[in-house]
């Protein structure tokens, strides 16, 4: 089975990737029976590129997509994510081919700063956290800093 899905709204690029997961895992009743996914963002909200989810996955091009799905609002994802659910979505993300550009350059920021299976990665976000989500709190670069040293 080829998989269309399509969002038109939402927040960041990670919001709207989740979106399009909950969709599948709600729409899709076999997903060992995915061959593959595209995934595309019906609006232009980010106003440089109409599809971001194109920079990040490769896209079988010419493939004859044999189910569409407009991604429905099904509420935030969050922080607990029931077990049958969590299957579901790794079940789903593993159908995704990451681009070669971004392993690429992966790759050579493991090899320039000669990281292995040791590293912590962290990912901090510190953009629109404060101004667009001010109920989890404002925090800034120090904040982590400080949480990390202490663990």
């Amino acid at each position: 089975m080829n998989v269309y899905c399509s969002v038109g709204f939402g927040g960041s690029l990670f919001s709207r990737l989740m979106v399009i997961f909950q969709e599948i895992i709600h729409s899709v009743k076999d997903l060992d029976s995915i061959e593959n996914i595209i995934m595309n963002i019906s609006d232009n909200t980010f106003g440089y590129i109409p599809n971001q989810f194109s920079w990040i996955y490769k896209e079988n091009n010419g493939v004859i997509y044999d189910t569409r799905l407009i991604s429905e609002f099904r509420g935030t994802y969050i922080n607990e994510i029931p077990q049958d659910d969590l299957l579901k979505l790794k079940k789903v993300k593993s159908k995704l081919i990451i681009n070669d550009l971004i392993i690429n350059k992966i790759n050579d920021i493991k090899s320039e700063l000669s990281l292995d299976e040791n590293c912590l990665g962290v990912h901090i976000r510190l953009t629109d956290m404060n101004t667009l989500h001010p109920f989890f709190g404002i925090f800034s670069i120090d904040d982590y800093i400080k949480k990390l040293k202490k663990n």
